[in-house]
C-alpha cells in the first residue's frame, strides 16, 4: 500500500474515516485486528491510529465492547471487539467519496486476506453461537503454525452453558487436546510421549454433539 499512498498524497485517507470503514465491513473486529488492518493499509501509524480512535469511542462514532468469548487473538486471550456506532455510520456515509480507491480494494481483498490468515494461525480459537436451526452452540479449534488440529462443533441446552465451554477451553485447551485423543483413539494417544509437536492427524472432522 506504501507505493498506492505515495501516488496520491493529496488523497490520503483521514485515518478517523479509515476505522469507520474498516469497523463497518468487520463489525466486532478485535483490537489486533483492527491496529493490524489500519497500519498496514500505511494509511496511518500507531500514534496516529491511538489518537483517532480514542477520539472515535469519545466522540460517539465507535464503540469499545468489553472482551468476551468471541474475541480471541493469536494467545487465546479475549480481546475487545469494535463497532460503529449509528451516529459514525452516518459521519462515514458523507465521507465516503473521501476514501481513496485503492485503500478500499487493498482492504477488500489484501485486507480480508490478512485478517483470515490471522485467523487460522491463531493457537486457540473459541465461539459461543447459536447454529442456524437455532440450537446455542460452541466451536472449539485448536491450530498449531497454521495448522488446524482440531475442529469441534458442541450443542449445548444453553447459550450459557456453552460459552462457559467456551471459557473453559480457551484456558485449558492444551490439556483438553491429549485427554480428547485418549478417549477418541486410546491406542494412538496411549504414548506418554505424544504432543503437539508430534505426527497428528492431519485432518479432524467437524463433530456436532447433543449435550
Amino acid at each position: 500500500m506504501t507505493e498506492r499512498a505515495a501516488e496520491s498524497p493529496g488523497r490520503i485517507v483521514v485515518p478517523k474515516v479509515l476505522l469507520l470503514y474498516i469497523t463497518n465491513e468487520h463489525p466486532g473486529i478485535n483490537d489486533g485486528q483492527l491496529i493490524t488492518l489500519a497500519l498496514q493499509s500505511c494509511y496511518t501509524d500507531y500514534f496516529t491510529y491511538v489518537e483517532a480512535s480514542t477520539e472515535l469511542v469519545q466522540t460517539g462514532l465507535l464503540s469499545r465492547i468489553s472482551p468476551d468469548t468471541a474475541n480471541i487473538n493469536g494467545a487465546g486471550i479475549p480481546q475487545p471487539a469494535w463497532y460503529i456506532t449509528e451516529a459514525g455510520k452516518q459521519v462515514l456515509e458523507t465521507l465516503r467519496s473521501e476514501i481513496p480507491p485503492a485503500l478500499v480494494a487493498w482492504l477488500q481483498h489484501s485486507g480480508l486476506d490478512l485478517l483470515r490468515r490471522q485467523q487460522e494461525n491463531a493457537a486457540v480459537l473459541a465461539r459461543a453461537e447459536y447454529s442456524p436451526d437455532g440450537n446455542p452452540t460452541s466451536r472449539l479449534s485448536l491450530n498449531e503454525a497454521g495448522r488446524s488440529i482440531i475442529d469441534l462443533i458442541v450443542t449445548w441446552p444453553s447459550l450459557a452453558l456453552a460459552e462457559e465451554a467456551c471459557r473453559h477451553w480457551q484456558k485449558n485447551a492444551p490439556q483438553l487436546y491429549p485427554q480428547l485423543l485418549q478417549l477418541l483413539n486410546p491406542e494412538a494417544a496411549g504414548d506418554e510421549n505424544v504432543g503437539m509437536d508430534d505426527e497428528l492427524p492431519h485432518e479432524t472432522n467437524t463433530t456436532d454433539t447433543d449435550i
